[in-house]
């Protein structure tokens, strides 16, 4: 468990090379807080992030690595607020959204 992260709101951001984002399926980042899951990972060349809250339910994100540019990195940032939204932002652009009001811990 992920003491230091809160399930009700937050951001993580990391870098990941192009190479990895585009070449086969990989766990990128997976945090465990109190009461939930975050998961980011690489599936058929689609960055995804699957954000739970235990016991009320899942919501999912997904966003083509094939639509990224050549360069070496890319920044991404998964932004959550319980019970409204989460975003996924690559290079500083939202490219991914999700209404997740019917979503509580």
């Amino acid at each position: 468990m992920d003491n230091n992260v809160n399930i009700q709101s937050g951001t993580v951001s990391f870098w990941a090379s192009n190479a990895v984002l585009t070449n086969g399926d990989t766990n990128l980042l997976n945090i465990t807080p109190e009461g939930g899951s975050i998961s980011v990972y690489i599936e058929s060349r689609n960055i995804k992030v699957a954000f739970v809250v235990d016991g009320t339910g899942r919501s999912d994100l997904s966003y083509s690595a094939e639509l990224l540019s050549d360069q070496s990195k890319h920044m991404l940032t998964f932004t959550w607020n319980l019970p409204t939204v989460i975003i996924l932002y690559i290079d500083g652009v939202e490219v991914s959204r999700s209404d997740v009001s019917d979503l509580h811990s």
